[in-house]
């Protein structure tokens, strides 16, 4: 699994096409079992956000703010905090 991650960092890190990154993210998700993947890369003058999430069901995310109460969002929120602190 850490590998995984260390090589979704490496590709995050990486300005240029997306595409890479989100196939790699798609294959991951496949391949460890989830039906679909969020990805937010927060780095000064560089930040991604992939998703391959359905349209509806992010309209519908967005519409309830339900990233006001998501504790994944919550979690990387605060760390992004302590991080600027």
């Amino acid at each position: 699994m850490q590998h995984w991650i260390d090589k979704l960092t490496d590709l995050a890190a990486l300005r240029g096409d997306e595409t890479i990154l989100k196939d790699a993210l798609s294959l991951f998700a496949e391949q460890a079992g989830f039906g679909g993947y969020a990805y937010h890369y927060i780095r000064p003058g560089h930040t991604v956000a992939a998703s391959n999430y359905h349209p509806e069901w992010r309209a519908l995310y967005f519409k309830g703010k339900f990233q006001t109460v998501d504790p994944i969002v919550n979690r990387k929120r605060q760390a992004v905090a302590v991080q600027a602190a």
